[in-house]
């Protein structure tokens, strides 16, 4: 079969990131929600994502799924930012609820555009490694950048104007956040620039 990856970026991302791109499948799924039993392949080709975030744009992305039991492994991984960078990965993820969900991503980086906002722009060269569960995250890695521009700007933001507001209805309750709230990151990324950084001003 054939499915859309844009709904499942838009449900899982946290900043509004956007994707687009067909994953063909064919797997034999038996067991349980809680304890699955898959066999089969993913295959997505030729997909897009960006984040608005951190401003990163990926194109050509191809990726290669094995599902088997209770685990699905990343095989093969691979993009392109708009600028000439790539990146590769695999990894994998089991799921299994009571130990909840462990992954690891193994990833290397090539010149890829990882930020890239108006106020800083900044690509990448080595290895990152992401890993953890549905509750910890660990991110570490020994990354160089090859280019970096951080622009200081002289202009002042104007304050946005106050408005009064005045309810007809049931104000709408605020989105629960206690999803991002109650994660752990655990952060070690060794970062050296060798003559790359610039820094403007306007």
């Amino acid at each position: 079969g054939k499915l859309s990856i844009t709904p499942f970026v838009e449900i899982l991302s946290q900043f509004n990131d956007v994707g687009s791109g067909t994953a063909r499948f064919n797997i034999d799924a038996k067991g349980s929600i809680n304890v699955p039993n898959l066999e089969g392949n993913i295959f997505l080709s030729d997909a897009k994502y960006e984040s608005f975030y951190t401003g990163i744009k990926l194109k050509k992305i191809y990726a290669n799924l094995q599902c088997k039991g209770n685990s699905i492994q990343l095989k093969q991984f691979k993009a392109q930012d708009f600028h000439k960078g790539k990146g590769t990965a695999t990894g994998f993820i089991t799921l299994d609820k009571s130990e909840k969900f462990p992954f690891q991503i193994d990833a290397n980086l090539s010149n890829l555009n990882v930020i890239d906002l108006d106020e800083m722009y900044t690509t990448f060269n080595g290895p990152l490694y992401f890993s953890g569960d549905s509750n910890n995250f660990k991110l570490f890695g020994d990354l160089e950048t090859t280019k970096t521009r951080l622009l200081i700007s002289n202009e002042t933001r104007k304050p946005l104007p106050k408005i009064n507001v005045s309810y007809t209805t049931t104000p709408l309750k605020k989105k629960n956040t206690t999803f991002i709230s109650k994660k752990n990151l655990d952060l070690n990324l060794k970062i050296s620039s060798n003559k790359t950084t610039t820094l403007e001003g306007k």
